[in-house]
C-alpha cells in the first residue's frame, strides 16, 4: 500500500513540475511578445470596467486576458467579452472559471498571439496591461482594426503621443479618434 502511495505522489509531483515548466515557458514568451501575466485585484478590475462604462450589450476585448477575471466581470455587467491570451494553461483556467460562474456563453477566450490575431471590429472597449515598448505598435494596430470611438483602458502604461481622456491613479482611458 505504501508503494502505491509513493507512486501516486511521484506522478502528482511530476505533473505539477510539468505544469510549472509549461507555465514558465509561456510566461517568458508573453514577456517578449506583449506582457507577462500579473494578477490584478478585483478593485482594480472594477475601476477599469467603470472607466469604460461597461454595460449590457457592449462588446469588450481584453488583450492578455490572464486568468479571465476581467472578462468574467464584464459579462456579469451584461457585456459580451473576448479574451486573447498566449498561455494555453491560462486560457483553459479562464474557460473553466467562466463555466463555474455561469458566464461562459458570453465569455470567450482564444489562445493566440495578439500580434497575429485580428481584433473583432465591433469591439466597444479594449482592456490591456502592455509593456511600454509595445504600446505604440499596439495603438497603430488598434487604429487599423477597430472602429472609431472604441474605448481603450490601459493599466499602468501610457500610449506615447496619446493623451488620455480620463485618468484615475494609474488607470487611463483613451478613445480611438473618429
Amino acid at each position: 500500500m505504501a508503494g502505491v502511495l509513493v507512486v501516486i505522489l511521484e506522478v502528482a509531483l511530476l505533473g505539477l513540475l510539468s505544469w510549472m515548466a509549461v507555465f514558465s515557458i509561456f510566461t517568458l514568451f508573453a514577456l517578449v511578445s506583449f506582457a507577462p501575466y500579473v494578477h490584478s485585484g478585483k478593485k482594480k478590475m472594477l475601476k477599469m470596467l467603470d472607466m469604460a462604462q461597461v454595460q449590457k450589450g457592449m462588446r469588450v476585448l481584453e488583450l492578455g486576458s490572464g486568468n479571465g477575471d476581467l472578462c468574467r466581470l464584464a459579462t456579469e455587467r451584461g457585456a459580451a467579452a473576448v479574451g486573447i491570451e498566449i498561455n494555453p494553461l491560462l486560457v483553459l483556467w479562464s474557460r473553466f472559471k467562466c463555466r463555474m460562474h455561469g458566464t461562459a456563453p458570453d465569455c470567450r477566450f482564444m489562445c493566440r498571439n495578439i500580434w497575429h490575431t485580428a481584433f473583432p471590429a465591433d469591439t466597444d472597449a479594449v482592456f490591456l496591461y502592455g509593456m511600454p515598448e509595445k504600446m505604440s505598435p499596439l495603438w497603430d494596430k488598434m487604429l487599423r482594426e477597430l472602429k472609431p470611438g472604441t474605448i481603450i483602458v490601459s493599466h499602468a502604461f501610457l500610449f506615447p503621443g496619446q493623451t488620455p481622456e480620463a485618468q484615475e491613479g494609474n488607470v487611463r482611458r483613451y478613445r480611438l479618434a473618429p
